[in-house]
């Protein structure tokens, strides 16, 4: 990953949980766990910044 301001990178982290939270704001965990769709888009927005 190319490198950036730490500041930056911590925006993106804050954007990535509110993606997630827009995700899942409107379903049960029992929702979640059967749309594929919701689980890998917060998979994505969980392990880009590992």
């Amino acid at each position: 990953m190319p490198s950036r301001k730490f500041t930056r990178r911590i925006q993106d982290i804050l954007d990535a949980i509110d993606e997630i939270q827009q995700f899942v704001s409107t379903i049960t965990f029992d929702e979640f766990q059967t749309d594929q769709k919701t689980v890998k888009a917060v998979l994505y927005n969980t392990i880009r910044f590992s």
